[in-house]
């Protein structure tokens, strides 16, 4: 397999049930495993102190809600017990446990947000901080001469914390959460300093799921754009437009249509300026991170829209 300079993130279904959510839990937490001796991993257990509750948390939401579905005789499968996430930076980002921890804690609460929002759970700040300190074990593995990553679990099922804590199953396999991780990993990173487009590709991969640079570059827009919050409050159908105009250059990249892509840039920056002169000074520092992306999008653009180009990987 080709490796990649870039960071990559995998977020996979923990099979096997409780057995399967117990080998994993040891496994990100195990120093004395065999792989982690080999390769010299240290690892940084951020739930030590309770890793044994939390884990007995997730088992007991996840086997409650098979309980239901075999008392309400659905029948399938046995559902997985939740999901494991693999955040993996390049050889050359070397970070703090402090730094790891932070990244680690800001995805959880975003990832915790957004399925809140898509899930009509609407979680409270208490309460998105509330689930992620008993559902949800981390940890980083730092490698000397490897790639660090960050390890984190977690559940499936949530409680409906406005409705006597009813359990309900997410459906976390969905392409929306693994490209909100993605997205929200790259401007987190951003924020730190480290763009995606400073790691270059080491081996290029010619076929046509390669996501190109132009595409990567709107995503980033789209997560640092999410993450200033107060652009809604300021002028909400802005706001959308926006988005919906990222929404359409990232599709018009797909389509190879150059046209389509340059009149949504055009009525992206136009309603973006207008937004811009709306922005009290105090912010104008975040706006700052979205200008430095808008100027890659010219640098890029040409080998987007060329024949040999590959399309953009699509989650």
């Amino acid at each position: 397999m080709k490796k990649l300079k870039n960071w990559f993130i995998r977020f996979e279904t923990i099979k096997s049930g409780a057995a399967g959510l117990i080998n994993i839990a040891d496994y990100i937490y195990n120093d004395k495993h065999k792989n982690h001796i080999k390769q010299g991993h240290e690892i940084v257990a951020f739930e030590a102190d309770n890793s044994e509750k939390i884990l007995q948390n997730i088992l007991h939401i996840q086997q409650s809600k098979e309980n239901e579905t075999l008392i309400q005789r659905k029948g399938g499968r046995p559902a997985s017990f939740g999901k494991s996430l693999l955040v993996s930076f390049p050889p050359e980002i070397k970070l703090s446990n402090e730094a790891y921890k932070a990244i680690k804690d800001k995805l959880v609460d975003r990832l915790i947000e957004f399925i809140s929002d898509n899930n009509n759970l609407n979680y409270t700040p208490e309460q998105v901080a509330y689930f992620k300190r008993s559902f949800v074990l981390s940890s980083v593995h730092k490698q000397k001469n490897g790639n660090d990553h960050l390890n984190i679990i977690i559940p499936n099922v949530f409680l409906d914390l406005n409705k006597n804590k009813v359990l309900k199953r997410v459906d976390l396999g969905k392409k929306m959460y693994s490209h909100f991780l993605k997205t929200m990993t790259n401007s987190l990173l951003l924020n730190m300093g480290h763009n995606y487009l400073d790691y270059q590709i080491k081996c290029q991969r010619n076929n046509k799921n390669h996501k190109n640079k132009l595409s990567y570059t709107i995503e980033q827009l789209q997560g640092v754009f999410r993450e200033m919050d107060f652009l809604k409050d300021i002028s909400a159908k802005l706001e959308k437009r926006i988005n919906v105009y990222m929404q359409r250059m990232q599709s018009a990249i797909e389509e190879k249509n150059e046209e389509k892509f340059e009149t949504n840039f055009s009525l992206a920056d136009k309603s973006y300026n207008k937004l811009k002169e709306l922005v009290n000074e105090e912010h104008m520092e975040k706006l700052a991170k979205f200008e430095a992306l808008k100027k890659n999008i010219g640098e890029n653009k040409q080998s987007s829209f060329s024949e040999n180009y590959p399309a953009p990987k699509r989650y």
